[in-house]
């Protein structure tokens, strides 16, 4: 899978980074991918 490849499934629209990056990490939660490719850490959020 290529980064292209999750971009291509989120839904068009403006995004900042903390709404860019959940949107990323729910297109490789769907695909089951999380595992695989790890998901990214969401700004401004408590780990």
């Amino acid at each position: 899978m290529t980064d292209h490849a999750v971009l291509d499934e989120l839904p068009e629209g403006p995004y900042d980074k903390r709404e860019l990056t959940e949107a990323i990490n729910g297109v490789i939660t769907r695909r089951g991918e999380q595992d695989t490719l790890g998901l990214l850490t969401v700004p401004g959020q408590d780990a």
